[in-house]
């Protein structure tokens, strides 16, 4: 990479004969591989299951609301006892990430998992502007309404979600 830009990079993956590589052979969460060698074949693109892939998403989802609705009060008691960073991080990890992961269960469900990454390329315009909206906070006035407006974004894109029975 002599000479290369500061942002260049070779991703090279080798696997022994017993290692499952198959995770990483998925397109719609990787991209196409460009395979260089395998003399035996053997790399070969799992079979995706639509309807146990819907399943976990659903069984994941269950999870996401109990935590959601358990864990708000972490946020706002932060705010409420004036720890900005306290109430910044609970905030994040409570409120944001779990909306996040809802979000791209609608979106992008194979990506479900994938937090901020990709956001670029998987959310509508509109998605992404109302997150970068929500990150950027201004003191703790500001946690506690952007909680409240992510909690409510939150409960409506729960509601419409559908991830099939």
């Amino acid at each position: 990479l002599k000479g290369a830009p500061e942002y260049a990079m070779v991703d090279i993956v080798v696997f022994t004969r017993v290692a499952s590589a198959r995770v990483f052979l998925d397109p719609v969460q990787h991209g196409r591989p460009v395979i260089l060698f395998d003399k035996d074949g053997i790399l070969v693109p799992p079979r995706f299951d639509e309807a146990a892939f819907r399943r976990k998403l659903r069984e994941r989802l269950r999870g996401i609301r109990l935590r959601f609705d358990l864990f708000q009060n972490l946020p706002k008691k932060e705010v409420f006892r004036g720890n900005f960073l306290d109430a910044l991080s609970m905030y994040q990890s409570f409120t944001l990430s779990p909306f996040v992961e809802v979000l791209r269960m609608r979106h992008c469900p194979r990506r479900h998992a994938f937090g901020l990454r990709y956001a670029r390329h998987d959310f509508p315009p509109k998605v992404r502007k109302a997150l970068e909206r929500l990150y950027q906070v201004r003191g703790l006035g500001d946690i506690a309404r952007k909680r409240r407006e992510a909690e409510r974004m939150f409960r409506a894109t729960v509601k419409g979600l559908d991830l099939g029975s």
